[in-house]
């Protein structure tokens, strides 16, 4: 989200009384250095004790820290995405020209082809397919009839992890 959108957000819900007027300038809620911090109980936070003052100034900074890097990642993310899209188009080409070269390398007996950019090798070999979860069940099942209820119980009882994570909301 831009930050002309979220100044036009911003203003919007002021108009519907849903943010408060003292924020009016919305540049002050785009500002990392205006953190606000939501909680259950927000005044452990801004306790007049210096202590507590350090320990929020370095949670302030640690969390400007994590969008700075986040904003980042997005824009590596997006440079990615369109390098992604250059492979995926070469990666396409190559795909259409190779039938017609091995074709052309097998009819004329060439099991190597030299040039100043590398060598280019027609090799045939056999390899298994992977095996997925679907085809591991249905030939435990085949191998093992009597056993169908103890397999079920085995694929279902597969563990669990819970995984905590710190997500960005725009």
């Amino acid at each position: 989200m831009t930050e002309q959108a979220i100044r036009n957000f911003i203003n919007q819900q002021q108009r519907s009384q849903l943010v408060p007027q003292d924020h009016s300038n919305s540049d002050s809620i785009i500002n990392y250095e205006n953190i606000h911090i939501h909680g259950n109980n927000p005044h452990t936070f801004y306790e007049q004790n210096s202590s507590t003052n350090t320990e929020l100034e370095e949670f302030k900074n640690q969390v400007k820290i994590w969008m700075r890097l986040d904003n980042e990642i997005k824009e590596f993310t997006k440079q990615i995405k369109m390098l992604n899209n250059e492979i995926k188009q070469r990666k396409k080409y190559i795909e259409n020209l190779t039938p017609f070269i091995l074709s052309y390398m097998s009819s004329n007996e060439i099991e190597e082809l030299n040039s100043k950019d590398g060598r280019l090798q027609c090799k045939v070999s056999m390899v298994k397919p992977p095996l997925s979860q679907k085809d591991l069940k249905l030939k435990l099942y085949n191998q093992f009839p009597n056993n169908a209820e103890d397999l079920d119980k085995i694929f279902k009882e597969r563990e669990k992890v819970q995984k905590t994570s710190l997500r960005r909301l725009m």
